[in-house]
């Protein structure tokens, strides 16, 4: 989602998910894996956000991986963020 090269698509599929979700009133959510590591993230309004229950723009990203992975050192972990 980071990546230099890849912010202006990251921000176009974003806006695309967020308008599909206000217009047919549902929740996005997205699922990965196999990055050797889990983690949870989230996109949402930032001022003046409404509860999460109306917020379109609220889009959680859900990170797994095979559970006969090892995780990578916590320094590499930190080191990607």
């Amino acid at each position: 989602w980071t990546h230099d090269a890849h912010i202006e698509e990251r921000n176009r599929i974003l806006a695309r998910l967020q308008e599909f979700a206000e217009k047919k009133r549902t929740r996005v959510t997205l699922f990965s894996g196999d990055v050797h590591c889990c983690g949870v993230g989230r996109f949402r309004t930032q001022r003046g956000a409404p509860p999460p229950l109306h917020d379109s723009k609220l889009i959680y990203q859900i990170i797994s991986s095979a559970i006969v992975n090892s995780p990578p050192p916590r320094i590499v972990i930190r080191a990607a963020h």
